[in-house]
This record gives structure tokens, C-alpha cells and sequence, in this order.
């Protein structure tokens, strides 16, 4: 009885250790198990191919959090810049290259 009434979703215990700061929501079993915390499977809508330019991990485009993105871990800011000199919001990648292709 030393569990007995314990909750039975990880949140309620581990909301303060979130390194997803809520992004994420608090379902923790959508991606992880107690098998292999770190091995997490992201099985959410993801416009980009999870291994877009050969990323192995999230955090080579989610460089600070997963509500953000950069590009600039694999592609040059001054050739991506040099190659859309003709538009004024380059660095919303997304915008133009949902999937990861060219439009």
C-alpha cells in the first residue's frame, strides 16, 4: 500500500521536470514508455520527413525548444539568404517549404 493512491499518469509527478515546458501536452505515453524514456517516439503531425537532410534527433531543428525551429544546423544562413534575396521573411521556412521540398 505504499503506492496506493498514487497517480497513474506521469505528469502528475514529473509536470515540474517537463523539459517540453506543456508544449507537448501531458499525455507522456504518447511518445515515451518505462521501457526507454529517451528512445520517445513522436507520433504527432509533422509537416517536415523526420529524417529531412539526414536529422537523426529533434534537437538538430528544434535547437531550443520543440515551438521552435531552425534551418541553420545544416543549411548555411548566407546561402539560404544569398538564394532568397527576393523575399523578405526567409527565415519562416516553413511557410514556403512545408514538407521540407522546394515549392
Amino acid at each position: 500500500n505504499v503506492f496506493k493512491g498514487t497517480p497513474k499518469d506521469c505528469y502528475s509527478c514529473h509536470q515540474s521536470k517537463d523539459t517540453h515546458q506543456g508544449i507537448l501536452g501531458q499525455n507522456c505515453a504518447e511518445c515515451h514508455n518505462t521501457n526507454g524514456w529517451k528512445q520517445a517516439l513522436y507520433n504527432r503531425p509533422h509537416t517536415f520527413p523526420r529524417n529531412h537532410e539526414g536529422a537523426r534527433t529533434c534537437k538538430q531543428c528544434h535547437t531550443t525548444s520543440l515551438a521552435s525551429y531552425s534551418c541553420y544546423g545544416c543549411h548555411s544562413q548566407t546561402s539560404v539568404q544569398r538564394e532568397h534575396r527576393d523575399i523578405s521573411n526567409y527565415q519562416d521556412c516553413v511557410r514556403c517549404h512545408p514538407t521540407g521540398r522546394k515549392p
